[in-house]
């Protein structure tokens, strides 16, 4: 499991609040899940991040994205799982789904989606602060 930052750095209502999915008491079959598009998408390529944490003993939340998953448990939980470099398809979109690990919900507090820049984008960047940089050791 790929983990990064830290649930401390978001504000507090993103890690009080939460999206769960949970089916009836009658079936405690595992696998319920929620599917999420993002759509509209303009850049190459994006990073996403997904946190899930709760105080209390909760199964895992299996997240899943271009067939890749991760799993993560959530109690007392403080780290964000990570996808790096989802292309979206040919129609703009990235779709996740959210899967129950086990017999009980599965859980989402936050998430992050970064847009990673073209190379060309970054090449222009990288050159304009070393013409910058050059013009200040002139001066």
């Amino acid at each position: 499991m790929t983990t990064s930052g830290d649930a401390a750095s978001l504000d507090a209502n993103a890690v009080q609040g939460l999206f769960f999915i949970n089916i009836d008491s009658t079936n405690s079959a595992a696998g319920a899940n929620a599917v999420f598009r993002f759509t509209d998408l303009t850049a190459p390529a994006y990073d996403l991040s997904f946190l899930a944490a709760l105080p209390a003993d909760r199964t895992d939340t299996v997240f899943t994205i271009n067939g890749t998953s991760q799993s993560i448990d959530p109690e007392n939980n403080t780290t964000f799982v990570d996808f790096a470099s989802i292309v979206p398809d040919t129609n703009g979109a990235i779709e996740f789904v959210i899967t129950r690990g086990g017999t009980d919900a599965a859980y989402i507090n936050a998430l992050t989606l970064t847009a990673i820049p073209e190379p060309a984008s970054l090449l222009l960047l990288a050159s304009g602060v070393t013409l910058m940089i050059g013009r200040r050791q002139r001066a």
